[in-house]
């Protein structure tokens, strides 16, 4: 009887033996079992190997009365030996030169009915054969275009040291690792010289990046694979010539932080050019005031954040912040003057008491601990991930999507829970907060809710509908909250679309608890 089995994936078995100094056994005839046994030393990756490598097959078998490996005509070269076809030898080693799959084929003759690990009669002649795949060199196919502002893709990019491509100040250019590339690359790291991560898709194969300041920068991208392992560097010098703007600069956002003030423009600024006279400060806390501003400056590093130095002592949690600007003299580094604006709000962003603790509040240690706490029924109806697609501050952040009507129930649950635990102290007054970026639309109406537990009090919800902003980092903020004692607690994030008939798309990083310090 001869049977044929196609193998992919062999197992590898240790075999004992029983010995005995006795004498008395030296004349008893043992029959040596027939038992089927075939191992790779690439078997736990698929017998996958990249080309110019080798693979080693070996034959552990046991009652075997003859062999013959058959390896393709002009593929592989057999080390140790002049035939580079067949070999009769329990252990071959071979160098695979050709790319591609290839069928090697093994024929063993037992001694008798042979058997395989499950105890089952295969036969006494058994033909094998065993995939091997072989890998070429790793050559990344990478393109690149200029993106609208609608997140279409534009006009197609040279890829070319020294091309120096124009693209206008303050506009995106996205990055593509393309299907065409050759190797199985799996992983992919990006620097974009002069560039800010706008996002990166979550096998980081497209890379969208906004260049804010003028000049001349380049890029690099190192695309690999583990296993077998394999590496290819690009690297463009003077790929992206940056050239000044006509087209207003926004304004992104105002954030207030120490005694200062923050304005997030959507190009790099020219700090020689603020003006105090133009802007005015409003902090509305029991009246309003008009604090002055001592100092304009430009952090070389983050040259689209203005900096407005004001001569107060501090901003307190009750103080509500607006600021306006008499368009002046205030312009980009490539020369657009800022436009007007009144009465636009800053966030006050305070100490987060969280920062020091073990709590992975800004995603960037605990990914795997971010898990679905398992209530089940509609609130696991969602994913969550913890990658680098987009970030608000650092790299990491959660990237969640939760089903049209589902729910969402989310924490952060390492093993040692004590680490996911902040203690409110009694007496005191707090704030739960977090950063948000919305990426769809919501037809009807969801949320998102903060609770701490115990004792398990809803401490915010956050609503959302049709009029919550869209692809911008928002953030969200409960009323201030207070235990009558020392409580040790946890945070649980709900997510809830049962109202909404389409999936939620949403970003959440850097959450925050503070303590509220409100004017005396």
């Amino acid at each position: 009887m001869k049977t044929k089995f196609k193998i992919l994936t062999a197992f590898v078995a240790v075999l004992s033996g029983l010995y005995s100094c006795e004498d008395i056994y030296d004349d008893i005839e043992l029959n040596e079992a027939n038992s089927r046994i075939i191992a790779t030393s690439q078997m736990n990756f698929t017998n996958t190997i990249r080309i110019g490598n080798s693979i080693t097959l070996g034959d552990l078998s046991s009652g075997v009365a003859s062999r013959l490996w058959t390896l393709p005509t002009g593929v592989a070269d057999i080390v140790g030996s002049d035939n580079d076809e067949t070999s009769t030898e329990q252990n071959v080693k071979a160098i695979f030169n050709v790319e591609g799959e290839h069928d090697v084929f093994l024929t063993q003759v037992f001694k008798g009915e042979a058997y395989d690990l499950a105890g089952n009669i295969i036969g006494k002649e058994i033909d094998t054969t065993i995939v091997v795949t072989v890998l070429p060199q790793i050559k990344t196919v990478l393109k690149a275009f200029k993106l609208n502002e609608d997140g279409s893709q534009g006009d197609e990019l040279s890829l070319t040291s020294g091309a120096n491509n124009e693209v206008t100040a303050g506009k995106a250019v996205r990055f593509i690792v393309d299907e065409s590339t050759q190797g199985s690359p799996d992983s992919f790291v990006w620097t974009a010289e002069g560039g800010t991560r706008v996002s990166l898709s979550e096998d980081k194969r497209i890379y969208d990046v906004r260049y804010k300041k003028t000049g001349s920068f380049g890029l690099e991208l190192i695309s690999s694979l583990a296993r077998p392992v394999g590496e290819e560097i690009i690297t463009l010098t003077s790929l992206i010539n940056v050239i000044p703007s006509t087209e207003p600069v926004q304004l992104d956002g105002i954030e207030a932080v120490g005694t200062s003030i923050f304005l997030n423009f959507s190009r790099d600024m020219d700090e020689t050019t603020g003006v105090p006279s133009d802007f005015v400060v409003s902090i509305d806390n029991g009246g309003i005031s008009n604090p002055a501003i001592t100092s304009i400056t430009v952090n070389p590093d983050t040259a689209n954040f203005v900096e407005l130095k004001l001569d107060i002592p501090q901003f307190y949690s009750d103080d509500m912040i607006s600021l306006s600007y008499t368009k002046g003299s205030l312009s980009t580094l490539d020369g657009v003057i800022a436009d007007s604006f009144t009465d636009e709000e800053a966030v006050l962003i305070e100490q987060n008491l969280l920062i020091g603790t073990s709590y992975d509040y800004s995603m960037e240690t605990g990914g795997a601990d971010w898990k679905d706490v398992g209530w089940g029924g509609v609130w696991g109806q969602f994913t969550a991930v913890v990658n680098d697609a987009r970030a608000k501050t650092g790299t990491m952040a959660a990237q969640a999507a939760i089903e049209a009507n589902g729910g969402m129930i989310y924490a952060y649950k390492p093993e040692a829970i004590d680490n996911a635990k902040f203690t409110f102290e009694a007496g005191k007054n707090y704030k739960l907060g977090a950063w948000v970026y919305i990426t769809t639309p919501v037809t009807g109406t969801a949320d998102l809710r903060f609770y701490v537990v115990p004792p398990f009090k809803e401490v915010f919800i956050a609503e959302l509908n049709a009029s919550t902003p869209l692809d911008k980092w928002v953030y969200i903020s409960s009323d201030e909250f207070n235990f009558l004692s020392d409580t040790t607690s946890e945070i649980l994030i709900r997510g809830n679309n049962q109202n909404n008939g389409a999936e939620l798309l949403f970003t959440i990083d850097d959450i925050t608890i503070t303590e509220v310090v409100n004017k005396p």
